[in-house]
């Protein structure tokens, strides 16, 4: 027996051995993975396991994430637009209701008794519409705006309807660049408010308005800008000015004053008022400014121009801001803070006091606390107040109180600018009136003055009230004095020859009663005026308006007031059925943006189940594969395990 021959046969054995070990742990390993596998349907556990994968997988799971997000949006938004669209379903349906109560009660053919049982009903419609109008979906009411937390409206115990929401929108990102709202205010959806009271009030500019705030809004481009001086002694200067750090008009002003010699060139706001533009001015010479490669950064700021002494720029047109100073108001004459002014809001009347405001927030702040039924801000334009009542169902108008404080903030309701066919909730005063044939109405107030005599004021043609005014003030100069009342609204007639003390007479007919002066001033002091009423009340839009007013007319068989109403009627209904197919296209959109979405789910999931999830009959079959080899292996490790020493002799 070779000693060799045993020692190698041992070895071979071991080999075996080993093999055998090593096949039986990877096969183990393997029988293991495919088990894990088939239990948690994932190809793998650890990123580790395979990274190329796990790349591709982490933001497939951040894009799915982001869908399920946006699908919870979708879902969101279209229940609440749903809802909304079944409550405007009502509001049409309920003008329809009040519109035939409406023609019921027209004409001489409905009794009084008749019209009081109608106008019961339109009480019913009214309760039906703010249950309607304080609809909720999931705990948050439809049409409060932003506000979505709280009922928008509320009745009153005067019976007028409070707005108590907003016009904000709920916005929601429901797809990747696209932010919806998902609701419409009670303004959008009832009208809710009066149309804003405020015209431009022309802010002043001054050395802190920021750039961005000039020609409304639009601002000043960034850029360079050419300024060249030629003053009487010397060689003309041309600098390049940056203006690309410059915020506000004083940054301009510095940069162009600072690259040149002191006092040689001068930037200024126009002395006002109006303090709207600005100026460049030579010390002597000339100078012009200019934009440089295709900028319009010297336009924007009103000062691009060719050689001359000085330019003058035209009106830059600032925003008004909460931070303006009132000061600043009117081109910088400012306001009158004295006299304060008189809001009549409903039954309630009352002088406010804007003495201690200095800025446009102050003077906000203060109307707001005086009457918290307006609503109040900036308009539209940025260019003045925007001053609403949220309450249905009054009269609103804000006056004077013996100054100017109203006409300056550009509130006051009744100016010498308002048209005469707006009067009297838009049923004007017929100063063009034809008869049956189309041949002209005398348009004449007839005034029978102190001293007894009588006189004819043509009126024909008149637009404006200031017409009026001024129609009546050309018949006795300085003597017979047409003028807007010193408090509150209206037109006040004084006759004052210095020696007739007779009663002041305005004859009625349908002019003077349409506008507001129809009556006598019998005091024998010549200088106390007739004081004409305010006949250009304000009221809020909407249906809930119409049917407050409609229910009075009804109750009180008024029927010129029911033909007023009628057209107005109509023009709601269209309007609540604009708004009602507005919210349907947004419906469309949504529903087409969710199926979008549901397909991209679909493929995003798709993706990250081949790299993720296991193909269950592959695995099986593997696995049966795997068992097979384990058997084998297993077979091959016992018979090499039988082996004795005698098997190498």
């Amino acid at each position: 027996m070779s000693v060799v021959g045993i020692g190698m046969g041992a070895i071979s054995n071991s080999l075996v051995a080993t093999q055998n070990n090593n096949n039986l742990n990877a096969l183990m390993q393997q029988l293991q993975q495919l088990d894990q596998q088939l239990s948690t349907g994932q190809q793998f556990s650890l990123p580790g396991q395979n990274p190329t994968a796990t790349a591709s997988i982490l933001p497939l799971q951040q894009e799915i994430a982001t869908q399920n997000q946006y699908q919870t949006s979708l879902t969101t938004d279209l229940g609440f637009l749903n809802d909304t669209d079944t409550s405007l379903s009502t509001v049409v349906n309920s003008i329809d209701q009040a519109n035939s109560l409406l023609l019921g009660g027209l004409g001489t053919t409905a009794t009084a008794a008749e019209n009081s049982a109608a106008a019961v009903q339109v009480g019913s419609i009214i309760s039906g519409l703010v249950n309607v109008a304080n609809s909720t979906y999931e705990g948050q009411y439809l049409f409060s705006g932003s506000e979505s937390q709280q009922a928008p409206f509320q009745v009153q115990q005067s019976g007028a309807i409070l707005y108590t929401g907003n016009q904000d929108s709920i916005n929601s990102q429901v797809a990747s660049g696209l932010v919806v709202p998902n609701n419409i205010s009670g303004v959008t959806a009832f009208g809710a408010i009066s149309t804003p009271v405020g015209s431009d009030v022309n802010p002043a500019v001054t050395l802190q308005t920021d750039l961005s705030d000039l020609n409304n809004g639009r601002g000043v481009p960034s850029g360079s800008i050419q300024v060249t001086l030629a003053p009487s002694a010397g060689p003309p200067i041309t600098e390049t000015i940056n203006l690309s750090q410059a915020r506000t008009v004083g940054d301009v002003q510095q940069a162009i004053q600072n690259a040149f010699p002191p006092g040689d060139v001068t930037v200024g706001i126009t002395p006002g008022p109006p303090a709207d533009s600005l100026t460049i001015s030579a010390a002597t010479g000339t100078v012009a400014v200019s934009d440089l490669n295709g900028g319009t950064t010297a336009e924007a700021l009103g000062i691009a121009g060719a050689a001359a002494p000085s330019i003058t720029g035209g009106n830059l047109n600032a925003l008004l801001t909460l931070q303006t100073p009132l000061s600043a108001f009117n081109g910088g004459a400012g306001v009158d803070t004295t006299a304060g002014l008189v809001i009549t809001d409903g039954s309630q009347q009352q002088t406010v006091s804007i003495a201690g405001d200095t800025t446009v927030q102050d003077l906000l702040n203060t109307l707001q606390s005086a009457d918290p039924n307006l609503m109040v801000g900036i308009n539209s334009a940025g260019n003045g107040l925007a001053i609403s009542t949220r309450l249905s169902g009054v009269n609103f108008s804000i006056g004077e109180n013996g100054g100017t404080t109203a006409t300056d903030l550009g509130i006051r309701t009744m100016t010498g600018s308002t048209l005469l066919s707006s009067l009297n909730l838009g049923q004007g005063v017929p100063v063009n009136a034809t008869d049956a044939s189309g041949n002209p109405i005398p348009a004449d107030l007839d005034i029978t003055l102190r001293n007894g005599s009588t006189v004819d004021v043509n009126l024909a043609g008149a637009n404006t009230v200031q017409d009026v005014l001024n129609d009546i003030n050309a018949v006795q100069p300085g003597v017979l004095v047409a003028s807007l009342n010193s408090v509150g609204n209206g037109i006040t007639i004084t006759d004052d020859d210095g020696v007739s003390t007779g009663p002041l007479t305005v004859a009625s007919n349908s002019i003077s009663q349409a506008l507001g002066i129809a009556g006598t001033q019998s005091s024998t002091n010549p200088a106390t005026p007739l004081v004409g009423t305010d006949v250009n009340p304000q009221q809020a839009n909407g249906i809930f308006n119409l049917l407050i007013q409609l229910q009075s007319a009804l109750q009180s068989n008024n029927n010129t007031e029911l033909t007023r109403l009628q057209p107005l009627f109509q023009q709601e209904l269209t309007r609540v059925s604009t708004v009602q197919a507005n919210v349907g296209s947004q419906q469309q959109l949504l529903t087409q943006v969710q199926s979008q979405a549901s397909t991209l789910q679909t493929d995003l999931q798709s993706s990250l189940s081949n790299l993720q999830n296991v193909n269950t009959a592959s695995a099986i079959t593997q696995l049966t594969q795997i068992q097979t080899s384990l058997e084998a292996t297993l077979q091959v490790a016992a018979s090499s395990m039988q082996l004795s020493i005698f098997s190498y002799i």
